[in-house]
């Protein structure tokens, strides 16, 4: 390697580096804030950073989010495709929603993050970095996916990227009923108005556990497979 490759490869790295110090100081600035309170300048105060550098990386607050989004995102992805792949047998739909409950349930910030990514991050943020993640997204979906549908024989690949969609569905309508707002979670002490408290943990299991089970064994409908066909290329 010559002098000026080794100067741009360590280059390289300290600003991968510096971008994933960024990252870490807003999730750790998003564990006691809200997203409207977090500004670019106590991002770049926490990280060390003039306002100016910040910039060069991010050039919105939404844009440092969807990429903490997309971390927290794939990371848990890719944590529950290992789970599964090792797994020592075909997973029940019990054992399934086990597995994804006991890494879920205690994800706030993901959780949090998650319940912002359709109406602030991706509509703040320029249309080809909301394109890029979406294009990621599909990937790391697609692996997970057919990582299920290697596990679960029973579900084709089609339902199994169709299951990961109604999953993030399910988990996010279930986090969002078991953690209103600050000034509904106050009325919901209201004790004719405690049917609508439930534990998330507990309500997530036994609806993945109905969602899994509702899955169909068999090929999806025209339709269903029409919105699917990419799955040729792969």
């Amino acid at each position: 390697m010559t002098m000026s490759q080794l100067i741009r490869a360590r280059k390289s790295e300290d600003k991968a580096l510096r971008k994933e110090k960024i990252l870490k100081v807003t999730k750790k600035l998003f564990e006691s804030q809200s997203l409207e309170s977090i500004t670019m300048d106590l991002i770049a105060k926490k990280a060390d950073l003039a306002k100016g550098t910040l910039y060069l990386y991010f050039k919105t607050k939404e844009e440092v989010f969807l990429d903490l989004q997309k971390a927290e995102l794939f990371q848990w992805m890719r944590i529950l495709k290992y789970q599964l792949e090792t797994y020592p047998n075909e997973p029940s739909a019990e054992d399934l929603a086990g597995l994804i409950v006991s890494f879920t349930e205690h994800q706030n910030s993901f959780l949090r993050l998650l319940s912002l990514l359709y109406p602030v991050l991706e509509e703040n943020v320029p249309t080809e970095k909301a394109k890029q993640f979406k294009l990621e997204l599909k990937e790391e979906m697609l692996s997970f996916s057919n990582v299920m549908a290697q596990k679960i024989p029973s579900l084709n690949r089609q339902n199994s990227f169709l299951l990961l969609f109604r999953m993030y569905s399910l988990i996010l309508g279930l986090w969002q009923t078991a953690n209103p707002l600050p000034k509904v979670a106050k009325i919901m002490n209201d004790p004719d108005l405690a049917i609508f408290k439930i534990d998330f943990g507990e309500e997530l299991k036994h609806s993945l556990i109905a969602l899994i089970k509702g899955m169909p064994k068999t090929k999806p409908s025209s339709d269903s497979e029409s919105k699917f066909n990419f799955f040729r290329n792969y």
